[in-house]
């Protein structure tokens, strides 16, 4: 399942994304809305786990980039997917990311 870099970057892509879904949708509500108690606690539980997932995922998008297959565009916009406060940028970008690497898989290995 993990056994290329994109392979990777898509996975620990999907965990970071559904991390910020989390920390948006879950533990932010909770934070401000007093029906649900108005407890900060789990912003900072989700928040930590969160900022812990999102340096994995930079640590794996350069690992990525260093490997042969990852092209610097696509690079960029992994990269913007992740930065934008919008828990679905990495859903918009890994179908990209699937057919990239379909493509390589499908190109012949270079004679040696």
């Amino acid at each position: 399942m993990l056994s290329t870099p994109i392979e990777r970057l898509r996975t620990v892509g999907l965990v970071e994304s559904l991390s910020s879904f989390a920390l948006f949708f879950i533990a932010m509500p909770i934070k401000y809305i007093d029906a649900l108690g108005a407890n900060p606690q789990p912003v900072t539980i989700v928040g930590s786990i969160h900022g812990g997932l999102f340096c994995l995922y930079i640590l794996v998008l350069l690992l990525t980039l260093r490997s042969p297959g990852l092209t610097r565009p696509l690079a960029g916009l992994a990269l913007l997917a992740s930065l934008l406060p919008f828990p679905f940028g990495w859903l918009v970008l890994d179908p990209r990311l699937k057919r990239h690497e379909a493509a390589l898989a499908a190109e012949p290995a270079p004679a040696s």
